[in-house]
């Protein structure tokens, strides 16, 4: 067995049988192999780690008043902080980055799921008005009325919290092209408010 490996794989077996097809084929599917490996595994996987690190020094905040009046106007402030080295490019839709078209927050009402009953939008591409952009350091803030969506005029205890989906998430400043969507996760903490 060991003979035959030697002659197959052997550029000077090959030279005295006068033969290298057998060594040219051989080697080629390594390096085909070798090509095709480091294509799946080398790049990409590089470019995901990246851009999972500087979206891991991104952070967010969800603050407002913790009681309201009952007929006070229930508005939260979402901070985004980018705590990293590099800067991110965020795409805003369906977060609570832009006025509600869709359930981004999870409410609950003395324990119980507030239903989003606000406005559904269907959207074309994302134009770059949509993409939040911030350098290193940079902190963004978005006030949000929560009545655009969400019943909260019942007294009680109340938690608001995102679970920090965002569609795209990039360690640059550049607004993807059509479809190269990198959909990424931020931390978040909640926040809590009783209306009397």
């Amino acid at each position: 067995m060991r003979d035959l490996a030697d002659k197959i794989l052997s550029p000077r077996a090959c030279v005295r049988e006068r033969s290298w097809r057998p060594w040219l084929r051989t080697n080629t599917a390594r390096v085909l192999l070798a090509i095709l490996v480091a294509t799946l595994t080398g790049a990409p996987a590089a470019q995901t780690n990246q851009t999972m690190s500087a979206l891991a020094d991104v952070n967010c905040s969800l603050s407002m008043p913790a009681v309201l009046k009952p007929k006070a106007r229930a508005q939260i402030t979402v901070t985004i902080h980018n705590n990293g080295k590099s800067a991110v490019t965020l795409l805003r839709r369906n977060t609570p980055l832009e006025p509600l078209t869709s359930d981004a927050l999870q409410i609950e009402h003395d324990g119980t799921r507030v239903p989003y009953a606000g406005p559904v939008a269907k959207r074309a591409i994302p134009s770059a008005r949509e993409f939040l952009h911030l350098k290193p350091g940079m902190r963004h803030s978005y006030r949000l009325a929560m009545s655009q969506g969400y019943d909260t005029h019942a007294p009680g205890e109340y938690r608001v919290s995102w679970s920090g989906d965002v569609m795209h998430g990039a360690n640059d400043l550049d607004v993807p092209k059509d479809g190269e969507f990198t959909p990424q996760k931020i931390s978040c903490v909640s926040a809590q408010f009783r209306r009397d």
